[in-house]
């Protein structure tokens, strides 16, 4: 099995009309099929584009940061407990994981 890069970015098409504010999201293998929501916003401006992290003069950076590490860490660990176990990874299969501990998969979730 191979591995997955899994990494945060910013969702540029998607700015609030209101303040600029940009969401960010997680995305595993840089193909944006598999995608998941941090629920977290930022502006452009305070989000450092080669390190993918909110910039340290952001306010709330370390908190912002420190969600986003979680959660990648959340996912990691997924992702190795399928390897572990030899499960096949597709992104039908990630698709189809509940999110945040709900009982909503992926689809379903989209599809409310």
């Amino acid at each position: 099995m191979q591995n997955r890069n899994i990494y945060p970015y910013l969702v540029k098409g998607k700015a609030s009309k209101k303040d600029g504010s940009c969401p960010i999201s997680i995305d595993i293998d840089n193909k944006r099929a598999v995608t998941f929501s941090t629920k977290k916003k930022i502006h452009p401006d305070q989000w450092d584009f080669i390190k993918q992290r909110a910039k340290t003069t952001a306010s709330n950076s370390i908190l912002l940061n420190a969600s986003i590490n979680k959660r990648i860490k959340e996912l990691e660990g997924e992702l190795l407990k399928k390897k572990l176990l030899n499960v096949s990874i597709s992104k039908i299969e990630v698709r189809s994981q509940p999110i945040n501990g709900s009982r909503l998969s992926y689809a379903s979730f989209c599809k409310k």
